[in-house]
């Protein structure tokens, strides 16, 4: 195994340290560090001892400092009412002058529309579904593919992706829509797992009149009620 320097191997001390004193040297592997003069074929001393734990810790530092500050420039975003997803809601995409603001798409904005009008005269979430789905309108997530954006979905796909009860509350509670961002919904449990948790709803960061609404302020909070 062949790299620039140690933390092109890895920027987490605990689990670089055991390839290098334990997996590496009991599967027979030699492993060559170019800037930091390190082959495993001719280890000194000092470096298996003291330099290499000591710099694979400054690597692991290194990526919670810039994890921290990327955290912070996201915060500092978000209450200024940037957008710092990496994907638009259905109904808007983002600007291509400025990848920080929101600008409504024509076509999804206005199945979003008749979603709030269809629920206004009091058809319930798995009957609008199914009538997008009768008109053969795509789901969001299938919208998003279609215009080229490679969105993950922790829900089941298939080629046939449909509308559901679940996506069209989706759409009916997202404050959005009526000009508001609502943001930092989730956070990773710390820097080295990519896992994310659920915040309260009160640690959520909001900002109004962010983005061109597409529903009436009117229309949504009485579909909220």
């Amino acid at each position: 195994v062949i790299v620039t320097d140690l933390s092109r191997l890895g920027r987490d001390y605990i689990e670089t340290g055991r390839l290098l004193q334990k997996t590496f040297p009991l599967l027979g592997v030699r492993f060559i560090s170019i800037t930091d003069c390190f082959d495993s074929l001719t280890p000194d001393f000092n470096e298996t001892s003291l330099v290499l734990p000591l710099k694979n810790f400054i690597n692991d530092a290194y990526a919670k400092d810039i994890s921290d500050k990327v955290r912070s420039h996201q915060l500092i975003k978000r209450k200024n009412g940037q957008f710092t997803g990496a994907f638009a809601v259905y109904g808007y995409r983002k600007s291509r002058e400025n990848h920080n603001r929101l600008e409504a798409d024509e076509y999804a904005a206005n199945i979003v529309k008749k979603i709030f009008a269809w629920k206004l005269i009091g058809l319930s979430n798995l009957f609008i579904a199914e009538r997008l789905n009768e008109k053969g309108i795509m789901c969001p997530l299938e919208y998003k593919r279609i215009h080229g954006e490679r969105l993950e979905s922790g829900f089941a796909v298939g080629e046939n992706m449909k509308w559901s009860a679940v996506a069209v509350k989706r759409v009916l509670t997202d404050e959005t829509y009526i000009g508001n961002l609502g943001q930092g919904k989730t956070q990773r449990i710390n820097y080295k797992i990519k896992r994310s948790v659920k915040k309260p709803e009160s640690e959520w960061i909001r900002a109004e009149y962010t983005n061109q609404p597409v529903i009436e302020k009117t229309y949504f909070y009485r579909v909220q009620d």
